[in-house]
């Protein structure tokens, strides 16, 4: 399968839990557009270099990576998924797929490599969602919170 725009690359970030990496190397033509890190402790450095962060899970607990992503202004595509659903407003901050469709997931993304203006609009009220709802004061309040009611009951 050969790239559809000569500037797109493909940042594997993350653990192989599947070991899919040897199947996606062979089916791109063209290596030197696909790179595979594993795990990072460090993903603000893979944040500041990518213009979308994509996250085509079948099951998350909660999507950290995906608030973290859009601290970043990156907009997001992802599953629609139960863990990711309140960690991003679809289209308003991102875009979902469905999960497991293959031509869902690559309109969504084509979609987003061929519109800046969508790319950045996404990201920036990303942002501001993540800002919101997701500052490390309203966190720890609503931490406090819960504790408080536990040991209150």
């Amino acid at each position: 399968m050969e790239s559809i725009r000569k500037d797109v690359f493909l940042l594997l970030v993350g653990y192989d839990e599947e070991n899919i990496i040897p199947s996606v190397k062979s089916l791109i033509n063209n290596k030197k557009k696909l790179h595979f890190f594993g795990p990072s402790t460090n993903p603000e450095n893979f944040y500041s270099v990518s213009d979308v962060l994509c996250l085509p899970s079948y099951r998350e607990g909660f999507g950290s990576s995906v608030i973290e992503a859009s601290s970043c202004e990156l907009p997001i595509l992802c599953s629609n998924v139960y863990g990711l659903e309140n960690s991003m407003i679809d289209g308003e901050t991102g875009l979902k797929h469905q999960v497991g469709n293959i031509d869902s997931l690559l309109s969504k993304m084509l979609k987003l490599t061929d519109d800046d203006d969508l790319r950045k609009n996404l990201g920036f009220k990303g942002r501001k969602f993540v800002a919101k709802h997701f500052s490390s004061e309203i966190i720890a309040e609503k931490w406090l919170r819960f504790h408080s009611n536990i040991l209150n009951n």
